[in-house]
């Protein structure tokens, strides 16, 4: 089942996050954001947003989190708001 895999993804990519081995976690991160899972793109505009592992690229923000929305989450909805 493809939600339980990517639960399974997400929770190792945050768990990575949290150790801060972030290129690990951000290859996660975009390996689902390509598959369509939401939650990886909003996660991974974070990261760019925040720096971490990678140099800040709001450009790349803009593009997950309209992606995520366009996908109708709520939550890149309002991260786009604040944007």
């Amino acid at each position: 089942m493809k939600n339980e895999e990517n639960f399974r993804k997400l929770c190792k990519a945050d768990r990575l996050r949290s150790e801060k081995r972030y290129a690990e976690a951000l290859r996660i991160f975009l390996e689902l954001a390509e598959s369509g899972d939401t939650s990886g793109m909003i996660n991974a505009a974070s990261m760019y947003s925040a720096g971490q592992g990678v140099e800040v690229d709001y450009d790349k923000v803009l593009t997950l989190e309209k992606r995520a929305a366009e996908a109708g989450d709520i939550l890149a909805f309002g991260n786009l708001y604040h944007v």
